[in-house]
């Protein structure tokens, strides 16, 4: 599996692909503490999907019981041009974070 990170609007993103499906990408905002764990912000799928659905970005949205599948059809161009600081705030949300532990020095 190849991880890719990015940096937009002075965010850091991870992504990576799903290794059984290759169209299928996951992504979610970085940050890395003093302490040198990484903390990753998953996506707020409704909100993406409500992007979507607003034709703010290219996508499709699946719906089945209370389970949302958003998918981004976008260019990474478009996605970008999405994104502004504001934007990532709102997709990325602070919340709920899982934080990665350094284990070496």
């Amino acid at each position: 599996m190849d991880l890719l990170v990015t940096e937009h609007n002075g965010t850091r993103f991870l992504h990576f692909a799903d290794e059984n499906d290759a169209d299928r990408h996951f992504f979610s905002r970085i940050t890395l503490t003093k302490e040198g764990d990484m903390v990753l912000f998953g996506p707020d799928i409704p909100a993406f999907a409500k992007a979507i659905e607003a034709n703010e970005i290219e996508g499709t949205v699946k719906r089945k019981n209370k389970v949302i599948t958003a998918r981004i059809t976008a260019s990474a161009k478009e996605l970008n041009g999405y994104l502004t600081k504001a934007r990532i705030r709102e997709l990325f949300p602070t919340e709920k974070p899982t934080v990665i532990r350094r284990i070496t020095k």
